[in-house]
């Protein structure tokens, strides 16, 4: 997908979000099945996909959000209480509906692989998890959400050398690229 750079973070890069259903996250190295049904974002963000993968070979990025909790900040870190009240939720729990204040501030950067189902009301989009990536700038939120991302550079995580000479965008098109067995 032809990311535009952000003009405040050299690395960052434009990428569509997906709010994903509570309780479910996409991991790099996983693949994951996301229900189309009752989801006007996610039909939008496929009309977009399709308008993409019809100009171009080079594979589809979408960043899928994970909704915030009232237990966490949007960086992750651990909201500490003295446990004698009940902590009222105040983030959405639909994905169809979230705003921006319901996303957290990680998502997972995937390869789009395909659609998949038999009927209108059973499709669902596929996708493949490709690279953690922090969530800088939400610009848009309708009819889809997309962000400026920055891909993240995990301790541990085998980062080609291509990584630290080029963009994170020529990156993820590098990682997301299928590679064939010798």
């Amino acid at each position: 997908m032809g990311s535009t750079k952000s003009k405040s973070d050299p690395s960052a890069s434009l990428h569509p979000l997906l709010p994903l259903a509570r309780s479910t996250v996409l991991l790099p190295g996983a693949t994951l099945r996301i229900p189309t049904a009752n989801r006007a974002d996610l039909a939008s963000l496929l009309a977009h996909i399709y308008s993409l993968s019809s100009s171009s070979q080079t594979p589809v990025i979408i960043g899928c959000v994970p909704l915030n909790s009232p237990y966490l900040s949007r960086d992750g870190k651990r909201l500490i209480d003295d446990g004698t009240k009940v902590k009222e939720n105040k983030y959405e729990s639909d994905p169809s509906s979230a705003r921006k204040e319901d996303l957290f501030g990680y998502a997972c950067l995937g390869r789009v692989t395909g659609v998949q189902g038999r009927r209108q009301g059973e499709l669902s989009l596929i996708v493949e998890g490709v690279s953690r990536a922090r969530v800088e700038e939400i610009v848009k939120e309708v009819p889809y959400f997309e962000g400026r991302v920055v891909v993240c550079e995990d301790a541990g995580m085998l980062v080609p050398d291509y990584y630290h000479t080029h963009n994170s965008a020529d990156c993820l098109l590098q990682l997301s690229t299928p590679r064939t067995r010798p």
